[in-house]
């Protein structure tokens, strides 16, 4: 199994049935089935021939196949989702926090004064 940090754009990548895709690339010779499932969620191995694409981290199920890598490193499928997954955790964290931190001030504020208007609207219309 090749390691993705030694392969370069252009470079010809040989896979293994049960290895991991290194790169995002194109498959050259050979043919397999992939398991998409850790980009997709679709259990189902997909077919892939000369021509077709393959992402990194995916799975090869049956056969071997060469292929040449187009992205990368940081350009990959796999490492672009981690990176949005930080980011969107990092995002989501913040906003968690300072939801609660709203909801922590401004609750009981908001509840007298939604009680007052209340009772300032029915003691008008008596």
């Amino acid at each position: 199994m090749v390691s993705a940090d030694e392969v370069h754009v252009g470079d010809l990548v040989r896979v293994l049935a049960g290895e991991a895709i290194p790169v995002d690339g194109i498959i050259v010779e050979g043919q397999t089935s992939v398991n998409e499932s850790i980009l997709t969620g679709e259990p189902i191995p997909v077919e892939k021939r000369p021509g077709d694409a393959v992402s990194s981290g995916t799975i090869s199920q049956f056969g071997t196949f060469d292929m040449r890598a187009e992205r990368v490193g940081e350009d990959s499928a796999i490492r672009r989702m981690v990176a949005l997954v930080r980011s969107a955790d990092a995002g989501n964290i913040i906003v968690i926090v300072n939801s609660a931190l709203l909801l922590r001030w401004s609750r009981p504020r908001d509840t007298v004064f939604f009680q007052r208007k209340e009772r300032i609207g029915s003691g008008s219309q008596a």
